[in-house]
């Protein structure tokens, strides 16, 4: 009922899981992961396993994270007063080579989709440039892709940050271009 890892307390935890394929090939199938907290629900599933011409074992995932409450999920991950509210999804698959324990990042493949509404960005120090860093998701739909669409609906409102009515945002991403 309560998930803790490095420290997080990400909320109660739902998962099945099978081994499968050979002692040559093994394959460790996620039929349903689900962490689900006051702020969000991450719903999954995916598999690790050798993929052809592959040495190591791969990780890839689809999942899907509903979002009551975008700030309070960047908080639990240490970045508070960066974001109030924000209601919507992020969605996608994701591949990366290794363990599903151990998400790296500078391998890390696939494609996202983000729609958020219903929030406000609060001033962060040392201002916007740090914002943007936390968010990096959002600042890859233009770096990663030429396909790339987002859209941002804001105002600004007296000194205490920008809300906005929704962001939208798709892209791919290659493990190439990640540093």
């Amino acid at each position: 009922e309560d998930l803790i890892l490095n420290d997080r307390r990400l909320g109660a935890l739902e998962l099945r899981a099978i081994n499968s394929g050979s002692a040559a090939a093994p394959v460790w199938q996620v039929q349903q992961l689900r962490i689900r907290n006051a702020a969000a629900t991450l719903s999954a599933s995916g598999s690790w396993q050798t993929r052809p011409g592959a040495v190591r074992r791969a990780t890839a995932m689809d999942f899907e994270l509903e979002l009551r409450d975008a700030g309070g999920v960047l908080t639990l991950f240490g970045f508070r007063d960066t974001l109030r509210g924000g209601i919507g999804r992020l969605n996608g698959q994701i591949r990366w080579e290794g363990s599903p324990l151990r998400l790296d990042y500078r391998g890390l493949e696939g494609e996202l989709a983000l729609e958020v509404g219903n929030g406000q960005f609060l001033k962060t120090d040392p201002g916007i440039a740090k914002l943007i860093g936390v968010l990096n998701l959002v600042a890859a739909f233009v770096i990663f892709s030429a396909d790339t669409s987002a859209w941002v609906s804001f105002k600004l409102f007296g000194l205490t940050g920008i809300f906005f009515a929704f962001v939208i945002g798709q892209t791919m991403f290659l493990s190439k271009y990640i540093e």
